[in-house]
């Protein structure tokens, strides 16, 4: 017994000297298409340092989806330190899935030792069906209404449909377009300078101290989805998140666009549809992230005049 304590302590001081990583979720079961958070946490020694964070999204099961990360944060302790970001989680299929231990590397005084965490367990769950609710409901009947009646009024119904249809025709094609060209050519600003000038204003505003950063999001995703339509004629303003996605994507094939593009969005309908609460850090993040990714796609020949006006 006197024995087995001190080795007890020995093993125990080992592994606080190596280091610890822990990941654990917020919710362990969730119903499908609702999201969950993985939070990450590193404790290391003062004299310690990280030199390679785990990856979480290779060890995550292929029908789980990662919608968004948070940045790396730092907090330094009197003996130690402690490392931490996360993730939001979500997945379209029910069923129980084991995300396996992820791997850091920590440099230990010229030693390179690698720490696990443990596996953790995420349930997802279908819609639960009250089928005792279902009892003594009666099949739908189609009521024919007289045949008099559909014939007598079959003419004006499609004479009023015709007439409708025409209107908002009208009304898309040409006054709607007709007052997106007046408002354009009252402005007369480049897109790129537009955007970059939206963003100033956006930032000076600071709304996302209000509802949660809705308002904020919805204004940030507007000014990038309205540089995308102007700057490469890209119907952004119509498309949803995903599609846009798949179109920048397609379109420009660099993936810091694509990753930058996919934070914002992606954080954006949480936070419109999830009931995310965007913290300031978090906003204040992506509005700099929509600044370099509206300067990545700005056209290479619009860069060079830039450049040559400075140097002018």
């Amino acid at each position: 017994m006197k024995t087995f304590i001190p080795l007890f302590l020995l093993v125990l001081f080992a592994l606080q000297s190596h280091g610890q990583i822990k990941i654990s979720l917020s919710k362990d079961s969730i119903i499908v298409g609702n999201p969950t958070y993985a939070t990450v946490e590193i404790k290391t020694q003062k004299n310690q340092k990280i030199i390679k964070n785990p990856q979480f999204s290779d060890s995550i099961p292929a029908k789980l989806e990662i919608l968004h990360q948070t940045p790396l944060q730092q907090k330094d302790l009197s003996q130690y330190s402690v490392y931490s970001y996360g993730f939001y989680i979500s997945g379209y299929d029910s069923g129980t899935f084991t995300i396996p231990p992820i791997i850091a590397s920590i440099d230990s005084s010229g030693t390179i030792k690698n720490i696990l965490s443990d596996s953790i367990t995420l349930k997802i769950n279908t819609l639960p069906v009250d089928t005792a609710k279902t009892e003594g409901i009666k099949d739908i009947y189609e009521i024919d209404a007289p045949s008099s009646v559909l014939h007598s009024y079959w003419g004006w119904i499609i004479a009023l449909f015709l007439l409708t249809s025409i209107g908002f025709g009208w009304y898309f094609f040409f006054y709607r377009k007709k007052r997106i060209l007046k408002a354009d050519e009252k402005t007369n600003i480049p897109p790129f300078d537009e955007a970059i000038q939206a963003l100033r204003v956006l930032a000076e505003k600071r709304s996302w101290n209000n509802d949660n950063g809705r308002v904020f999001y919805s204004e940030l995703t507007d000014i990038i989805r309205r540089y995308l339509w102007r700057e490469y004629n890209i119907n952004a303003l119509e498309m949803t998140s995903s599609e846009l996605l798949t179109t920048i994507e397609y379109q420009f094939a660099i993936e810091e666009i694509l990753q930058k593009a996919k934070g914002i969005l992606r954080t954006a309908d949480l936070v419109k549809f999830a009931k995310h609460k965007a913290q300031a850090v978090e906003c204040e993040h992506h509005l700099s992230e929509a600044k370099s990714l509206i300067e990545c796609l700005k056209p290479q020949q619009n860069v060079e005049e830039t450049q040559q006006s400075k140097e002018l």
